[in-house]
């Protein structure tokens, strides 16, 4: 068996998460999750190591290379008012109040 997706469709793929407005961060999270499928397969001899090499030697997302926004300009469109997932994790409904759109935590 050999393997159709090579390093030109990885950086297509990379340049549509680009494209989306996501930031760099998620761009190369994105591209690792698709290498470690590569390499899951390698692992489970369904594709040669060649591939995974080949897909290995796409370089990550940089602003200089294509734009992507940083974690900055998420950080500036995020409220200054957010919580972490570990936070909302742990509430519980008697700790939200709901006031129109707008949700409170705390007391």
């Amino acid at each position: 068996m050999t393997a159709k997706f090579g390093p030109k469709d990885l950086k297509i793929v990379r340049q549509r998460v680009v494209d989306s407005g996501h930031s760099r961060r998620d761009v190369n999270d994105n591209i690792n999750r698709v290498r470690r499928i590569f390499k899951w397969a390698v692992e489970n001899e369904l594709i040669p190591v060649a591939a995974y090499q080949a897909l290995a030697a796409v370089s990550g997302s940089t602003k200089r290379m294509n734009g992507s926004p940083g974690n900055e300009a998420c950080a500036a469109r995020r409220s200054r008012h957010s919580c972490r997932p570990g936070k909302v994790c742990v509430m519980r409904p008697c700790d939200v109040t709901c006031e129109d759109e707008v949700w409170l935590t705390g007391p």
